[in-house]
């Protein structure tokens, strides 16, 4: 049986390889056999340790700074700008993640549909091909 060739150079619209590239992953298990870690496990795993330390540092300074001084003030003080400090990062860090993910989605999608596009344009005869590509401005 032939299947649609995503080469784009066959004049007949279709290769009798009988091998398709569409349904191959790159995830799955490394050259070790150990499951391969996946992007989303890393930003769960240090945004975890990120909150995890901002809560200690918080914690260390306001014993610290309860111990130092004695007025309630001063210890709101110096507590509320390593918590605004801390927060600030943490928030940051997960707005970088935030919109690596929106854009490793918007890659995949442009892929996936540059994919479509190929294996559509493969499967035309070739002038019909080289007409949608001139209409485009692909050529």
């Amino acid at each position: 049986m032939t299947e649609p060739s995503t080469t784009g150079t066959s004049t007949t619209g279709t290769s009798t390889t009988g091998t398709s590239t569409t349904g191959t992953s790159t995830t799955g298990t490394s050259t070790t056999g150990a499951p391969a870690t996946s992007a989303d496990e890393l930003r769960i795993k240090y945004g975890y340790r990120a909150i995890l330390g901002g809560f200690i540092l918080v914690a260390v300074v306001l014993v610290v700074a309860i111990w130092r001084w004695d007025v309630a003030n001063d210890v709101a003080v110096v507590v509320g700008l390593f918590t605004s400090m801390v927060g600030t990062v943490i928030g940051a860090f997960f707005g970088i993640q935030v919109g690596s993910q929106g854009k490793e989605e918007a890659l995949a999608a442009r892929d996936q549909a540059e994919t479509t596009a190929n294996a559509a344009l493969s499967a035309l005869p070739k002038d019909d091909a080289k007409e949608v590509l001139q209409d485009v401005g692909a050529i």
